[in-house]
């Protein structure tokens, strides 16, 4: 789960470019929320993922995670050590993105 960057470069993939890499899956969802003006989307597999828990327990974490930092700026480092979400990691190619949400995981776009 992180900002997921394109294979061989140093930028990241944009909604719109999930959007097209998961287009013939429509089992593959992206939802976008704004916690305290910080735009962050969910990406899951629908049936794979627990819903429940994504509905509940995740969204409830980044919403107490951005209400508690709300006027800062973060970093990633700070992101994956406040926001306590089990086994987050930064997912750095298309490969791998399309492995992890088959597999069930969710996936966590943050917006710039």
């Amino acid at each position: 789960m992180l900002n997921k960057m394109k294979q061989g470069s140093s930028s990241f993939f944009t909604v719109q470019e999930l959007r097209d890499l998961f287009k013939n899956n429509p089992d593959v969802g992206l939802q976008t929320f704004t916690f305290e003006n910080n735009k962050v989307t969910f990406i899951t597999c629908e049936g794979m993922v627990d819903a429940e828990a994504v509905n509940n327990v995740i969204y409830e974490r980044f919403v107490l995670f951005f209400a508690r930092n709300k006027q800062k700026k973060l970093t990633e480092e700070e992101i994956i050590q406040s926001l306590y979400v089990p086994a987050i990691q930064r997912i750095k190619n298309e490969n791998t993105t399309i492995a992890e949400i088959v597999a069930g995981k969710l996936l966590v776009l943050f917006h710039k």
